[in-house]
C-alpha cells in the first residue's frame, strides 16, 4: 500500500511535512530535528492507547507508535510517537497507519489533531508575516 499523499495542501506547516514524506518539493522552512528519547518512549508505554483508551496489561502492552517517517526507511522522531496498544500498532504496520487511523480513530482525537494542526499552521503563518513585515 502506498500512503504517500501527493495532494498535500499548500500551507506553511503541511508544506514542511510534504517535503519529507514525498508530497511536495523542498520546504523553505527547516525541518525539526529527529529526536531520540528513550525516557519519553518509556513514558508512552505507561499511557492509555490513543485509539482504544485502554492501558496495557499482562495480555497486551502499549507501544510507542511512530507516526509517519522521517524519510525512506528512517523512523519518525520520538516527538512524533503516540501510545497505541500493541495490536493497533501491529495493524498499522500490516495494513498501513493511515488506513487503520481512518477506520479506528475516535472523533475526539481527530478533532484534537485538526485543532493542533490549525494552531501550528496559524503560528507558522504569523512567523511568515513577521518576517515579511506584513504582520501585526
Amino acid at each position: 500500500m502506498n500512503e504517500t499523499d501527493t495532494n498535500t495542501p499548500d500551507s506553511p506547516l503541511l508544506g514542511l511535512r510534504s517535503g519529507v514524506e514525498g508530497g511536495g518539493g523542498v520546504s523553505p522552512v527547516p525541518l525539526p530535528p529527529i529526536i531520540r528519547d528513550r525516557a519519553y518512549l518509556d513514558y508512552l508505554r505507561t499511557q492509555p492507547c490513543w485509539i482504544t483508551g485502554l492501558r496495557g496489561d499482562e495480555n497486551e502492552t502499549v507501544d510507542p507508535a511512530h507516526i509517519g517517517t522521517a524519510g525512506k526507511g528512517i523512523k519518525a522522531s520520538d516527538a512524533e510517537a503516540a501510545p497505541f496498544l500493541h495490536s493497533v500498532h501491529a495493524d498499522c504496520h500490516q495494513y498501513g497507519e493511515i488506513a487503520v487511523l481512518r477506520e479506528r480513530a475516535p472523533d475526539y482525537l481527530l478533532r484534537a489533531a485538526f485543532k493542533a494542526l490549525a494552531r501550528e499552521d496559524y503560528r507558522a503563518w504569523l512567523e511568515q508575516m513577521d518576517k515579511s513585515g506584513d504582520g501585526k
